[in-house]
């Protein structure tokens, strides 16, 4: 058998793998990309809009090891959205892992925002991110050179606008584990836990999936957050322990307040519940940066509460576009 395959393999021999010139390389990699705007990189000090340049090097340890942290966040009409919270984030995570940001968060804004503005679009994604640094393909985290920041500008996918509606989802309990400890509370950029829950999406045709930790407590999305209301009018969300705690969701929370003044609901906050409690809960929210508020009206294959948009949450989503009026303090301005 081994000599057959090797005769096999013999006859049908791979062509000559060609050496390519450094345009020709160039020209074939920008064919198979995504459209990018502007880069920064601290290996350079300096933002490029050629996206030929864009690159980090393979022996970054953030490209071969997954080590690194990272946030993403949104510029919409010419402002970024709850950028302070977003820059909180990323400064804890990078300390839970080790790694020293290299910029003061006054100087990381400024990067960010020159970077944007070089990028001449007033509607697009943002994605800061932190590396170990480059210099070995091995594993030791002290054999790298130091910690470099990467700064990207590129399409967006979403915008809500204030004509935007409420969006619908359909949801089921993912079989993917949650992730152990601190880590499920740091940004990283090891995200294949993230990667398999989005691919049982498509094989459970459902919108999301939801994790669910060892003591049967409701987790995470692949990219967001879940927020229910009891039908003695509570709204909760998990509490950021197993699960990252997300920027969108706790201005949720924030302004779910007003809701509670106004009589709409009893309590917003966070508080851990089991899968049957959300089996059993009045509304389902999904919660995340580029969704906003999503109203769930099936949960593994049983509608929620009458199967249409929630009372609640369509009233969090009003809330949550009327937060991004140009005169907020919680945009920061660019254009």
């Amino acid at each position: 058998m081994v000599f057959l395959l090797m005769n096999l393999f013999r006859n049908n021999k791979m062509n000559k793998i060609p050496i390519l010139n450094n345009d020709d390389w160039d020209e074939t990699m920008l064919s198979k990309r995504c459209e990018l705007y502007s880069m920064y990189s601290s290996l350079t000090s300096s933002i490029t809009t050629d996206m030929s340049k864009m690159m980090i090097p393979i022996d970054d340890h953030l490209v071969h090891r997954g080590d690194g942290v990272f946030e993403s966040f949104k510029c919409v009409e010419g402002s970024i959205y709850n950028l302070d919270a977003h820059l909180d984030r990323f400064v804890y995570s990078s300390q839970k892992i080790g790694l020293k940001v290299p910029y003061s968060k006054e100087e990381l804004k400024e990067i960010i925002i020159q970077t944007t503005l070089a990028s001449e679009h007033e509607n697009s994604s943002v994605r800061v991110l932190l590396s170990r640094g480059a210099g070995t393909m091995g594993i030791d985290p002290f054999e790298c050179t130091g910690e470099i920041l990467y700064v990207v500008v590129y399409s967006i996918n979403k915008i809500i606008k204030m004509d935007s509606n409420l969006e619908v989802a359909s949801l089921a309990t993912s079989l993917i584990p949650v992730k152990a400890g601190y880590l499920a509370k740091v940004k990283s950029c090891n995200y294949l836990t993230n990667v398999l829950m989005k691919i049982e999406e498509k094989t459970f045709d459902v919108d999301y999936v939801v994790s669910v930790d060892e003591d049967g407590n409701i987790g995470e999305g692949a990219t967001e957050n879940i927020g229910i209301v009891t039908y003695d009018n509570r709204l909760i969300t998990p509490l950021p322990e197993r699960v990252l705690p997300g920027t969108t969701a706790k201005r949720i929370i924030e302004l779910a307040k007003y809701l509670v003044e106004d009589d709409i609901i009893k309590y917003t906050g966070y508080e851990n519940f089991s899968k049957e409690q959300m089996l059993n809960a009045k509304e389902i929210h999904i919660y995340g940066t580029t969704q906003g508020v999503v109203s769930v009206i099936e949960y593994d294959k049983k509608l929620v509460g009458n199967g249409k948009p929630g009372k609640v949450a369509q009233k969090l989503f009003q809330l949550l576009k009327e937060d991004k009026v140009p005169e907020n303090t919680i945009l920061t301005k660019v254009f």
